[in-house]
């Protein structure tokens, strides 16, 4: 399904239509999609993967040289991530409300909301272009030299193990603050244990169990970030393996990237509650305040950078900022902050759009199956655990390159790809809520299922929707900005924050300038819908008054 004709692929351009006709019926390409696909199964099963158009090795001996690299780098990422999390995150339980908490906590949303390919350019440019400290890019097995080995290394899985570690530090914190609250830690305490003692022996390890969980849940999200991070440093990992096989249609190859890994208040008390609530979180307020002000300037772009985003000057190529051009200019002499101004749409468009997309899919699916149980209830769960077992950015990956490379193609894939989520979190929600006494009384009183839903069930589970979107928004904000990195988003010259950093990779030395401000722009943008949405989730808590 990826575009392009498989047979001219292998017979190359200047084949007649005889040459490819019989490499067609060579290998099956005149049978249905489905045929082709079921026998491709069949033998994959059977541990025949097929052979690599573009090399003609075969591709189980291509992933078995490839996949010990991404193993190598995804084990030193979960090894730096635990380094950083289980200390940030007890000490942050321990000492709640302190400034150790508020740093731990900030460090974590910051964790999160950097996009891991400009955190690996950043650091090519600090430690090896101005340092040089460590090598840029490259790999060295371990067998042959362990420091050159571990010196290629530790950058990627710095950046592989940094989001990870935000993650994990989180559910410490949340985890372990709910077990220093038991009662079996009270008694420790009373019997004269010291702090230290309660701590180590018996908090640790009983809030390890949700975080171990966590860990293996995020092996998917370990798979997707290598893609990028392999792609950065180049590492012959996995990764890069699957970005090469798309870009030069190498189909048996890519095929095996993208197979699985895994009831109402008084309006007046409401206002009122929350209004105090937000009042005890300026930074929330704040995050939500530059989110706002990123939508009017996506919204203003025409007015706010009046020159044209393609328009290129020659005599301006790679010039810093200066106050002509605030941003600097970048290798085609175009101004740097009118692109990342008019970026801002592109990414604004992309993560709005795409959420929008997964909850008008995945919202319905999970209240039917929550609400009707059963065997409707199984079909659609077992094929959302399917869905699911696909990496999201893996997935989104497969999805633009059956569509082709757009805005749009991009912007639907990282919608299906967040789809499974909202189906799980309204099912989830769904059982619970179709439980209460409220939704009884009603069914009671001659309600109807569709009446039940619409007006007692969905609109009780809207606030825990809202909040998982300003969630769900910044992943998919980052997860454009990969696609258009790989070039599998929006294609040149239309202004992308993602285009602009593969651009200034080849310019770091010369114009670092042009990496730092769509990074930036990334970064505090996805940081400020965390920051809004940890607010909005206080805000909409009732248990918070």
């Amino acid at each position: 399904m990826i575009p392009g004709d498989p047979a001219r692929v292998m017979a190359g351009t200047d084949a007649d239509a005889a040459g490819l006709e019989e490499i067609r019926a060579k290998y099956g390409l005149n049978d249905p999609i489905p045929v082709q696909y079921a026998r491709w199964a069949a033998l994959a099963l059977q541990g025949d993967l097929g052979r690599s158009i573009r090399t003609r090795d075969p591709v189980t001996a291509t992933v078995a040289k490839k996949l010990p690299i991404t193993v190598e780098l995804a084990c030193l990422a979960v090894l730096i991530a635990l380094a950083i999390a289980i200390p940030a995150g007890v000490l942050a339980a321990v000492r709640r409300n302190t400034a150790w908490d508020v740093l731990a906590s900030g460090a974590s949303l910051c964790g999160v909301s950097v996009p891991n390919f400009w955190l690996g350019i950043m650091l090519i440019l600090f430690f090896s272009v101005r340092l040089g400290w460590l090598p840029a890019s490259g790999f060295v097995p371990f067998w042959e030299s362990p420091l050159a080995n571990v010196q290629r290394m530790i950058m990627p899985a710095f950046v592989l193990g940094t989001a990870l570690a935000a993650v994990l530090m989180r559910q410490t914190r949340n985890s372990m603050i709910g077990v220093l609250s038991a009662d079996y830690i009270r008694t420790a305490y009373s019997k004269g244990l010291a702090s230290r003692a309660v701590i180590f022996r018996h908090a640790i390890r009983n809030s390890l169990i949700p975080v171990v969980t966590i860990l293996g849940l995020q092996a998917g999200a370990l798979m997707s970030g290598a893609v990028v991070t392999e792609q950065i440093f180049v590492v012959p990992g996995f990764g890069r393996l699957i970005v090469e096989a798309v870009f030069t249609r190498d189909y048996p190859t890519a095929a095996t990237g993208v197979a699985p890994a895994r009831g109402h208040t008084e309006p007046a008390g409401a206002l009122r509650r929350g209004w105090r609530r937000v009042r005890r979180r300026p930074v929330s307020v704040l995050g939500g305040a530059i989110v706002l002000l990123f939508v009017a300037s996506a919204l203003g772009a025409p007015w706010i950078a009046r020159t044209d985003p393609a328009a290129t000057d020659w005599s301006q190529i790679r010039k810093p900022p200066s106050a002509a051009h605030p941003f600097g200019t970048d290798d085609l002499g175009r101004d740097a902050f009118t692109r990342v101004v008019w970026g801002s749409r592109v990414s604004m468009q992309a993560g709005v759009l795409s959420i929008l997309l997964a909850i008008a899919v995945g919202v319905p699916l999970g209240l039917v199956a929550g609400y009707y149980g059963g065997a409707l209830d199984q079909v659609i769960m077992r094929l959302t655990d399917a869905w699911l077992a696909f990496p999201f950015l893996i997935l989104a990956i497969g999805l633009v390159t059956i569509m082709g490379p757009s805005l749009t193609n991009a912007t639907i894939a990282i919608g299906l790809g967040a789809t499974p989520t909202y189906i799980r979190l309204t099912r989830g929600l769904v059982l619970v809520t179709a439980a209460e006494d409220y939704v009884q009384g009603a069914r009671a009183l001659g309600a109807g299922d569709a009446r039940l839903m619409a007006r007692h069930i969905l609109p009780n589970i809207f606030s825990t929707l809202l909040v998982q979107a300003t969630v769900s928004i910044p992943i998919a904000i980052i997860a454009e900005a990969v696609l258009s990195f790989l070039g599998l988003g929006v294609q040149p010259p239309t202004p992308s924050w993602g285009t602009m950093l593969n651009a200034a990779q080849q310019f770091l030395d010369s114009a670092p300038w042009m990496a730092w401000w769509p990074g930036v722009a990334i970064f505090v943008l996805t940081l400020s819908f965390n920051l809004a949405g940890d607010g909005l989730r206080d805000l909409l808590d009732p248990k918070d008054y």
